[in-house]
């Protein structure tokens, strides 16, 4: 049975009999849409292929919340500016990549005085200190 269109899940799934899933981002009224694809083939009782299921998922929700824990474990929740983390994480990959590629790495640090009272002073008091 030819496979409906190349390279989507259920088309692989026809050329090897395996179950194969993919996510896709679908744009809709300008609004995205994280879909996860899982596609398996149909066999007849000779072993054939006959057929093939897709079930479409929309992860859209999975997505927003992934992507809000990942701002709050790498970013500063008062300034959104990126944190300690998130500079250790891209340090790590700067290191990694001027070594693999013989380059030179340079790495600047600049500390103003006084900036943590600054930035603790703009702090939203918790509920327990009201």
């Amino acid at each position: 049975m030819d496979a409906p269109c190349s390279g989507c899940p259920v088309a692989m799934s026809f050329a090897d009999g395996l179950v194969h899933t993919a996510e896709r981002v679908v744009e809709r009224d300008g609004e995205k849409l994280y879909l996860e694809i899982t596609a398996s083939p149909l066999f007849d009782y000779d072993g054939r292929i006959n057929a093939g299921i897709e079930v479409v998922r929309n992860i859209s929700k999975r997505k927003q919340m992934e992507s809000a824990i990942e701002q709050m474990a790498f970013h500063d929740a008062l300034t959104g500016l990126p944190n300690r983390r998130l500079f250790n994480e891209r340090l790590a990959q700067a290191i990694a990549y001027a070594q693999r590629n013989d380059q030179f790495l340079a790495v600047m640090f600049l500390d103003l005085d006084h900036f943590k009272d600054i930035n603790d002073s703009l702090a939203i008091p918790s509920a327990m200190n009201c």
